[in-house]
């Protein structure tokens, strides 16, 4: 008899935890927040000068990467205040389902380092170096 009960009872507690998963959602969510994908490589400013010579041995390409955003619109709207901010527009691409925004292509790690300070001079203070393939 139990185990009937439980074999009932499995399925509706499955089915209703994959609605409430998929139905809830964040009322105060800020379109400013970003998020920072899992396979990116962040190099720290004092890394990358302890590590400058053996960075610039390396065939590396490197993007500064800005932001990432589940939705497109929030995607776009911030790559306008990086157009206006910038003078240029940014690269949106989409990558496992985050529309990602980055700047520029440095095949040199100091000098991406370099730019990543005159954003953060200009209010990125979240834009990161993001290694290419």
């Amino acid at each position: 008899m139990k185990a009937k009960f439980i074999f009932l009872l499995l399925p509706f507690v499955v089915f209703s935890s994959i609605i409430l998963l998929n139905c809830s959602s964040d009322p105060y969510y800020d379109e400013s927040e970003t998020v920072i994908v899992r396979d990116t490589l962040v190099i720290p400013v004092d890394t990358l000068i302890g590590f400058k010579k053996e960075m610039q041995k390396t065939n590396f390409n490197f993007t500064i990467q800005l932001g990432a955003f589940e939705n497109k619109n929030y995607a776009d709207n911030f790559a306008d205040k990086v157009k206006e901010s910038l003078n240029a527009a940014p690269d949106v691409r989409k990558s496992r389902g985050l529309y990602i925004i980055t700047f520029g292509d440095f095949s040199d790690a100091s000098k991406a380092n370099d730019f990543l300070k005159t954003l953060r001079s200009k209010g990125f203070d979240k834009a990161f170096i993001l290694k290419l393939n």
